[in-house]
């Protein structure tokens, strides 16, 4: 009954990488169409807006284990934080 709208997930190299994610784990039953819906959205909310604030503008996030580490640290902390927390919808 739930439509997976793709299409609100930016940057669209991130779009393009949930898409075949969830086309991967719905073959290979990782995740039921229930699921796919909740991942695309948090996926829309959460981390397309973060990857974007930062400007990353490429699937390699970082160049190296420490700059990578440090960059998922400071998204653990953005969604422990009230602007996470804001939903527009």
């Amino acid at each position: 009954d739930k439509s997976v709208r793709l299409s609100p997930i930016e940057p669209v190299w991130f779009r393009e990488g949930i898409r075949f994610w969830l086309r991967t784990s719905l073959t290979g039953e990782l995740l039921r169409w229930s699921s796919v819906t909740e991942r695309a959205r948090d996926a829309a909310r959460h981390l397309g807006p973060f990857l974007t604030s930062h400007e990353i503008n490429d699937p390699i996030i970082a160049d190296n284990r420490a700059a990578l580490r440090q960059f998922f640290s400071d998204f653990s902390d953005y969604l422990a934080s009230p602007e996470a927390g804001f939903r527009p919808d």
